[in-house]
C-alpha cells in the first residue's frame, strides 16, 4: 500500500497540518500576552517546548486510532507490511525534527493560513548604516536586517518612558553603525510606540527581517530591561533574556544586548565595534539620565519641551562637564527655541555659539557637534563657514538625518533650492516619520507651487503627528491656498488650543483677513508689535504678521529692523513660504543682499 495514501486515509495529514496552525497561534498569543502580563521569560519556552513535543504525539495517536460514528478505536485494519508501520514512525521523527529547525520554506506554507498582514498607516521606509533604499515588498528582506522598536515603560509609577525610549535608541545607534547590518529608521521604528500592530506586520513593512522588541522596569536604582529578537517571517523569538542591574549598569547592559543581537545575527563587527558598540559619550549614570530626559522633551518640538529639554541638557553637563553630546543639546534647544516660543532670538543664539563651541571643543569627531556649530553660523549669516560645518558633520555621520536637514534648511535660505530639495530628500529617507522633516518636505511644495500636493501632505503630517501643534498650523496654511479659509481657521484653532506658538497665532491672521476679519487680524498685528517692544518677539515675526496682514510696507519695515537687530530667523526669509509675495520687490533684495546672500 502507498504510504502517502495510507497517511490521507489515517488522516495523518490532516492532524499534522492542524496541529501545526493551532501551535503557532498559540505560540503567538504566548509571546504577546507574556510582556503584558510580566510572566516569566520562561513561560513562552515552556509553551513552545510543550506543543513541539506534543506534535508527534499526536502524528502517532491519529495513525493508531481512528474517529468513527461509534467513538475512537484502534484502527486494526492491515497496512499491508510491517514496513508501513516502521514508515510511519519515520514520518513522525522526521516531522518533529523539521519542527524543532524551523525549516523556513515548509513554516511559511504553514502560517501561511491566517489572515494577510494589513500595512502600517506609515509607507514603509528602511535607512541602513550605509544607503540602502527602501525594501522591495514582493523581495524578501535582507537576513541581516533588524527594526529596533521603542521599549515599552513597565516602571510601576510609569514614569521612566524616557528611559525606555532612550536605551531603545541608542542600541539602534549602535547596530545602525555596524556596516554588516541593515537597521530601520528611528523615528519609522518609533512611530509603532503604543500602536496594536503585530510584530510580523511591523517587520513586513519596515522591510526588515527582524524586529527587537523590550520593556525597561525602573524601580528606584533598580533597572530590569527585557529583550526579544523575534524572526519576522514566522514570528518565532530568535532570542530573548532578561538583564538586570543597577541604573549605573545601564551602559554594560545597552552593550550586551546590541552584542547579542549582532552575535545572533552573525554580522560582521570592523575597528573598534570589536571593544564596543555602545558608545553614549559619558560614564556618568546621572548625567546619561538627564541626557535621555533632554532628548525626550527635544524630540516633541514645542516651546514648553524645548524649554524642558534646556533644563535637562544643562544637569547633563553639571553631572559630567566633558560629555559634549549634552552641550550640542543646549546649544541646539537654543538654536530653535525662537521659531517655537515668544522670545528674540538675538536673546538666544549667543548661548547657542557659547554652548556648540564647547561640544566641539570637547569632542571635534563628533557629528552632532559640528551641526551645532554649523546653525549657529547659519544665524551669523557666515555662509561658506556654516556649509563647511555641515559638509564635515555629514562626513563624520551620514546617517545624522538633523545634519542633512539643517544644511538643507540653509540651501533653501540661499536659494539652491535643487541642492536643499537633494538634502531634504537624504534627511527623510533616513527619518520618512520625523515630524519636523514632513513639514519642511510639505514646504518646499509651497515653494514650488504646488497647493494640492502641499494639502495631501499637511493632512498626511497631521495624521501622523496629531500632537505637533506646528502640524495643524501648517495645515491652515496650506487650506488657505487651496481657498479654504472656514477649514483653515479650524486646523490653526486646533493647534492653538495645544500650544499658543508663533507660527499657529500668524496663520490665524492670514485665516482670518481671508475671512474678511481685517480688523480683527490687524488687532493681532498690533499686539505682536507691543510684544516685541518688551523682548517677548523676535522682529522677524511682526513682520510676518504684516505680510498676513497684507501691508507689504510694514513687512519690510520690520524686516529691515531684524536685520538690525541680527535675527537668527531672518536667515531664512528666502524659503519662508509667507514671505513669497516680497521676493521681487526690490526692497527685499537689498534686504536679502545686506546678509550677503547672493541673487
Amino acid at each position: 500500500m502507498n504510504l502517502i495514501a495510507e497517511l490521507r486515509r489515517r488522516k495523518v495529514i490532516q492532524v499534522g497540518a492542524a496541529y501545526l496552525v493551532v501551535a503557532w497561534l498559540l505560540i503567538q498569543i504566548v509571546a504577546t500576552v507574556a510582556p503584558q502580563l510580566q510572566l516569566p521569560e520562561w513561560v513562552p519556552r515552556l509553551v513552545t517546548l510543550l506543543l513541539m513535543v506534543g506534535f508527534p504525539v499526536a502524528v502517532v495517536m491519529a495513525w493508531v486510532f481512528e474517529v468513527t460514528p461509534e467513538g475512537v478505536r484502534v484502527d486494526a485494519r492491515k497496512t499491508g507490511s510491517k514496513r508501513m508501520s516502521v514508515s510511519a514512525a519515520v514520518f513522525a521523527a522526521a516531522a518533529l525534527a523539521w519542527y524543532v529547525r524551523g525549516d523556513r520554506a515548509a513554516q511559511e506554507v504553514v502560517v501561511a493560513a491566517p489572515s494577510a498582514p494589513t500595512a502600517a498607516p506609515a509607507p514603509p521606509a528602511t535607512s541602513a548604516s550605509t544607503t540602502a533604499a527602501p525594501a522591495d515588498p514582493v523581495a524578501p528582506p535582507p537576513t541581516k536586517s533588524i527594526a529596533v522598536l521603542a521599549f515599552a515603560d513597565m516602571s510601576p509609577d510609569k514614569d521612566s518612558e524616557y528611559l525606555s525610549d532612550g536605551i531603545a535608541e541608542e542600541i539602534l545607534n549602535a547596530l545602525a553603525g555596524v556596516g554588516d547590518l541593515q537597521v530601520a529608521a528611528r523615528t519609522s521604528s518609533f512611530y509603532y510606540k503604543d500602536r496594536n500592530e503585530s510584530l510580523r506586520d511591523i517587520g513586513k513593512t519596515l522591510g526588515v527581517a527582524h524586529v527587537l522588541e523590550g520593556s525597561v522596569r525602573r524601580q528606584g536604582e533598580k533597572v530590569r530591561i527585557t529583550a526579544q529578537l523575534i524572526r519576522v517571517a514566522d514570528g518565532f523569538h530568535r532570542w530573548s533574556d532578561t538583564y538586570d542591574g543597577d541604573l549605573a549598569d545601564v551602559f554594560a547592559l545597552q552593550e550586551r544586548i546590541a552584542r547579542a543581537i549582532t552575535d545572533e545575527l552573525k554580522v560582521v563587527l570592523s575597528g573598534g565595534q570589536q571593544e564596543q558598540l555602545v558608545d553614549v559619550g559619558t560614564d556618568n549614570a546621572a548625567a546619561y539620565g538627564h541626557y535621555l530626559r533632554g532628548r525626550y522633551f527635544w524630540n516633541r518640538r514645542t516651546a514648553a519641551n524645548i524649554s524642558l529639554a534646556i533644563e535637562q541638557f544643562r544637569a547633563a553637563a553639571d553631572a559630567d562637564p566633558e560629555f559634549a553630546k549634552a552641550y550640542s543639546g543646549i546649544a541646539d534647544c537654543y538654536a530653535i527655541l525662537p521659531y517655537y516660543a515668544s522670545i528674540r532670538s538675538d536673546q538666544t543664539i549667543a548661548q547657542a555659539r557659547i554652548f556648540a563651541a564647547r561640544a566641539l571643543a570637547l569632542d571635534e569627531g563628533l557629528a552632532e557637534a559640528h551641526t551645532s556649530s554649523a546653525f549657529e553660523r547659519v544665524t551669523q549669516w557666515d555662509w561658506s563657514g556654516a556649509e563647511q560645518a555641515f559638509r564635515r558633520a555629514i562626513e563624520l555621520n551620514p546617517r545624522y538625518a538633523t545634519a542633512h536637514f539643517w544644511y538643507a534648511r540653509m540651501l533653501a535660505g540661499l536659494g539652491r533650492y535643487d541642492d536643499a530639495l537633494e538634502r531634504l530628500r537624504e534627511a527623510h529617507r533616513l527619518e520618512p516619520l520625523s515630524r519636523v522633516i514632513r513639514d519642511n518636505l510639505t514646504q518646499f511644495h509651497i515653494l514650488r507651487n504646488e497647493p494640492a500636493i502641499a494639502l495631501v501632505e499637511a493632512r498626511r503630517l497631521v495624521e501622523l503627528a496629531p500632537d505637533y501643534p506646528s502640524g495643524h498650523a501648517l495645515l491652515g496654511r496650506v487650506l488657505l491656498l487651496n481657498g479654504k479659509p472656514d477649514e483653515a481657521l479650524i486646523a490653526v484653532d486646533r493647534a492653538i488650543a495645544m500650544e499658543t506658538g508663533i507660527r499657529a497665532r500668524l496663520a490665524r491672521i492670514a485665516a482670518l483677513v481671508a475671512l474678511g476679519r481685517h480688523d480683527e487680524a490687524a488687532s493681532l498685528a498690533r499686539e505682536y508689535e507691543g510684544q516685541h517692544a518688551v523682548g517677548n518677539l523676535d522682529a522677524y515675526w511682526v513682520a510676518n504678521a504684516y505680510v498676513d496682514l497684507g501691508d507689504d510696507g510694514q513687512a519690510l519695515a520690520w524686516l529691515e529692523r531684524a536685520i538690525a537687530e541680527r535675527s537668527a530667523l531672518v536667515s531664512g526669509v528666502r524659503a519662508d513660504t509667507s514671505m513669497l509675495r516680497l521676493r521681487d520687490d526690490p526692497r527685499f533684495r537689498a534686504i536679502v543682499a545686506r546678509m550677503g546672500m547672493p541673487e
